[in-house]
């Protein structure tokens, strides 16, 4: 893909995720607690919340120009305030919103967000499908727990967004950041979301694949390739793949988001990823959010250099 343009440096700040832990020294010199960055005479990151969902502050610096992006907004304007007030962080920098796809706790704050950064017509990245109605069978009994709606593209448009609804690729910036398309399934035990349901056309359908889930990627003089998630629904391994593809580049340095790996009961699943994201030797992974405390504690334990626990807070430099 000759549209992905490399980067002078990539920041990432984790503004919303499942894990709070500032007090703790990361273990790759690549990623800062808010203790370490924060202005602490103006703001106070000791009272984080943390929260089940994702958002992400990504800014990429390009050789002539700056560009930055939010990536997911948590699951609601309370928590995604809260912290980004706590990290002073200007949200009125912001060039756009990309939402990974289209479940509640990725997307909570976004009419927050968009009424913060004060912008007209700031251009906001979907999925045609995130617009449907969703919900979780469960598979013993049947019943359909119907899970939290997203903002409508008229409550979008409405708080100053733009929407920008596609199914393929989109270069941000001539290639300083490229949100994916549709992430083909390659491997054969990335099962996306077991019992996952949408309404289409009023009668209820089984997306278990969850085809609107999408990564962010970012190619960085200083590190290599770097791919973000928001769930990775679509399996971590078939993203990391597809990201690969997209950059043209055969190394992966960082894999940073969720994994959802959560769900894996028996642990095969989590087995098997790690044996194939060890082959790709990544330099850094930060599991977050979705990737459950097991699958979380087996990737240090078998890819102890790369890996680094994600925190709400942690500023990452690449």
């Amino acid at each position: 893909m000759k549209e992905i343009t490399s980067l002078k440096k990539l920041e990432v700040v984790m503004l919303v995720d499942n894990a709070v832990n500032w007090a703790s020294k990361p273990r790759d010199d690549h990623v800062k607690p808010a203790t370490r960055w924060v202005n602490r005479d103006k703001h106070d990151p000791e009272y984080l919340w943390g929260g089940h969902g994702i958002s992400m502050l990504v800014r990429a610096y390009g050789q002539e120009k700056e560009y930055c992006v939010l990536y997911d907004t948590g699951l609601s304007e309370e928590l995604l305030a809260h912290n980004v007030n706590l990290l002073g962080v200007d949200l009125q920098s912001v060039d756009a919103i990309v939402l990974s796809h289209g479940h509640w706790d990725h997307a909570g704050g976004l009419i927050w967000a968009l009424k913060s950064i004060e912008k007209s017509n700031l251009p906001v990245y979907l999925h045609p499908d995130m617009f449907h109605e969703r919900a979780v069978r469960n598979e013993e009994t049947g019943e359909l727990r119907k899970l939290n709606p997203i903002p409508t593209l008229e409550d979008i448009i409405e708080a100053g967004g733009k929407p920008v609804v596609t199914r393929d690729q989109v270069a941000l910036a001539n290639g300083l950041l490229v949100v994916s398309g549709e992430i083909p399934r390659q491997t054969d035990y990335e099962k996306g979301f077991p019992g996952h349901m949408s309404q289409v056309e009023g009668e209820w359908e089984k997306d278990e694949e969850i085809l609107d889930d999408r990564c962010l990627i970012a190619k960085s003089d200083r590190t290599g390739l770097i791919v973000m998630t928001g769930c990775g629904h679509a399996g971590i391994v078939n993203t990391t793949l597809e990201a690969k593809r997209l950059a043209e580049s055969k190394e992966i340095f960082g894999i940073i988001g969720g994994f959802h790996l959560v769900e894996d009961e028996t642990g095969e699943i989590i087995e098997r990823t790690i044996e194939d994201l060890s082959s790709m030797n990544p330099s850094l992974l930060v599991p977050a959010h979705c990737t459950g405390s097991k699958g979380q504690r087996r990737m240090f334990q078998e890819m102890p250099e790369a890996y680094t626990d994600s925190s709400v807070g942690h500023l990452i430099e690449l």
